[in-house]
């Protein structure tokens, strides 16, 4: 991990909740994060210098045992199949339903004008490969973060 890059800690959450209850869920799931990760080089970087949070909207909770695209479940699938890093908080007052996932990135998956998706990248790098785009971007775990972000909303 390079230590100049920008952090942000990235939150799903269902939309059923209104939003302070969206606030308090994800408040719970850094809280998990942090539990889980607090001597992690890159989540000390966040908590002594970034601290930015984006909410998004993360659909519904599921209870069955394949998660469907749009809910939550199917998010927690991919950052699991993705092997990055996360957190999650189960609402005992709802069932000990899915409500809240976070997880930290880094700039090269949020910051589209430094580190622009594959195929503007590639205009201008006519003779590279797609793993070369991976690689610029940070890596597998990065270009997996850019799939599971892209097109989600705001919470």
């Amino acid at each position: 991990m390079k230590e100049n890059l920008e952090l942000r800690m990235y939150f799903f959450t269902i939309y059923q909740l209104t939003g302070i209850q969206k606030g308090i869920q994800c408040g719970h799931a850094a809280l998990e994060y942090a539990n889980k990760y607090y001597n992690n080089p890159e989540y000390q970087r966040f908590i002594y210098k970034y601290k930015t949070w984006i909410i998004l909207n993360g659909g519904i909770s599921q209870n069955n045992l394949i998660a469907e695209e749009g809910s939550i479940n199917y998010v927690l699938d991919q950052l699991h199949c993705s092997c990055i890093d996360f957190a999650t908080f189960r609402e005992p007052d709802l069932n000990n339903a899915l409500t809240a996932i976070c997880f930290i990135v880094d700039e090269r998956v949020f910051n589209k004008k430094e580190y622009p998706d594959y195929g503007d990248w590639l205009m201008e790098n006519p003779n590279k490969m797609y793993n070369d785009w991976v690689n610029f971007i940070g890596g597998e775990k990065n270009a997996a973060l850019r799939e599971i972000l892209e097109g989600k909303r705001l919470a």
